[in-house]
């Protein structure tokens, strides 16, 4: 489901955008919700602070909460709404999707938007693993991540910044099915490892030495797909 925040200081601008990406959402038969904002400077706080989560954000840009907002979250993406052109060069590092004058008819500029916000959306999906517990809500790139392991009830995620931990509670199962087979493998009932961060298959041992120098066992459940990660290497 794709959850839109809509902020602009007059309520029946509010409500017209919000009623025009509604009619914007059923027209490409997406399943979502907007939400109207009425104080946008304590919302933002709030989804710093990660109590809220969204994936779209139509915003009027005169607040500079609307500022670091997007540069805090970047896993969203941004519509601007009647932000004065003197200041729009200064919401352009962000790369929002669209600038839109709210008080036009715009209804096709607001689909073009939408579709836009999806495209991109859809694409960050494919590099970055999303968190989200109760309490909080990550976006961690792939490259980041050197393995997964269950502990205790629990999924830790270990990245390659030693000592960067992150712990929720999930099981491995749960976990492998959301990620891409081709980038990730399991190498045992605990451990779910990121390919590119294999550095040798230690056949002697029957373990996978990581970049990092890590090593991690390989049970014989999953030693022959283990082994086909490795199956133009050259034996010598």
């Amino acid at each position: 489901m794709i959850k839109i925040a809509v902020y602009h200081h007059n309520c029946l601008q509010r409500q017209m955008i919000s009623k025009t990406l509604i009619e914007a959402l059923k027209d490409n038969k997406i399943y979502g919700k907007v939400y109207s904002v009425q104080d946008f400077q304590r919302f933002s706080e709030s989804v710093l602070e990660g109590k809220y989560q969204f994936d779209i954000f139509c915003i009027e840009t005169l607040e500079e909460a609307s500022k670091k907002l997007m540069a805090c979250n970047d896993r969203a993406e941004y519509i601007l709404l009647d932000t004065p052109v003197k200041e729009l060069s200064s919401y352009m590092k962000y790369k929002p999707v669209a600038w839109i004058q709210s008080y036009e008819d715009n209804q096709k500029k607001f689909t073009e938007a939408l579709n836009a916000c999806l495209f991109h959306l859809k694409k960050k999906q494919k590099d970055h693993f999303y968190l989200h517990t109760k309490n909080k809500s990550m976006r961690i790139p792939y490259r980041e991540i050197l393995y997964f392991e269950s502990r205790l009830h629990q999924v830790i995620i270990h990245t390659v910044q030693q000592n960067n931990l992150c712990a929720f509670p999930a099981t491995l199962d749960d976990v492998e099915k959301t990620l891409p087979p081709e980038r990730f493998i399991r190498c045992h009932q605990s451990f779910l490892v990121h390919i590119d961060g294999i550095y040798q298959l230690d056949r002697t041992n029957r373990s996978l030495i990581l970049d990092n120098g890590e090593s991690l066992g390989i049970s014989k459940k999953y030693y022959k797909d283990v082994g086909q990660v490795f199956a133009s290497e050259i034996v010598i």
